[in-house]
């Protein structure tokens, strides 16, 4: 078990961008794409840009509903929501938005606008994991070492660590370095195996076309 590694959800986690530069990144689904790991929250915006943005994330475009959904979260402009910040992120994350899965598994883990569900949590943090987000490869392996939600499992969880740490993620290099002082040489040596398996599986996924990439979400 690794201690002193609880992921947490602030309210406004992101820096804000001026307004405009923002509602302009959010009018095309292209941008959603652009922006998969990192979408600024929203600052507060004027009326009409507000509801530009509302009406943009009821089209569809992911990177607006993932906007809302930090706007609800940390009440930056909006009233602050935690189930509207859900309702936004679930949308976001059903179309393969990998920040808005991850911070979906974190609205589960911490029980934000939902019940605390870590079986949930380890869902998302999973589908966001296998597109290659480092935070959500962290937050997976903070579950196998601890064991919430899934069985321990020290190997997993070194897997996990490796690869967000090689994706430069300094706390996971130092739950890795933690974890492995624990673990015997067989257990590290097949831990650095998964790990090939776990970048080749993640960068297949990745080859697949988006309707088949996003189209199932696995719970193993």
């Amino acid at each position: 078990m690794v201690n002193g590694f609880k992921t947490i959800l602030p309210p406004g986690a992101a820096t804000a961008v001026p307004a405009v530069a923002l509602f302009l990144t959010t009018l095309t689904v292209e941008s959603a794409r652009a922006q998969q790991e990192n979408t600024p929250l929203v600052g507060s915006l004027p009326l009409d840009s507000l509801a530009a943005l509302i009406s943009t994330a009821e089209q569809g475009d992911a990177a607006a509903q993932v906007s809302l959904g930090d706007m609800y979260l940390s009440g930056d402009g909006v009233p602050e929501d935690d189930s509207e910040a859900v309702r936004w992120y679930r949308a976001a994350a059903g179309q393969g938005y990998a920040r808005a899965q991850f911070n979906l598994g974190l609205m589960y883990a911490n029980g934000q606008g939902v019940s605390e569900n870590d079986a949930e949590a380890v869902r998302w943090y999973r589908v966001a994991a296998e597109q290659g987000l480092d935070r959500a490869q962290f937050s997976l392996g903070e579950v196998y070492a601890n064991g919430e939600g899934v069985l321990e499992n020290d190997v997993l969880a070194y897997g996990w660590f490796n690869l967000a740490g090689a994706q430069g993620h300094e706390r996971a290099r130092e739950a890795k370095d933690q974890l492995s002082r624990q673990m015997t040489c067989e257990q590290v040596a097949r831990a650095q195996e998964l790990s090939v398996e776990l970048l080749r599986t993640i960068d297949q996924r990745q080859s697949l076309p988006e309707s088949l990439r996003f189209g199932v979400i696995r719970n193993t």
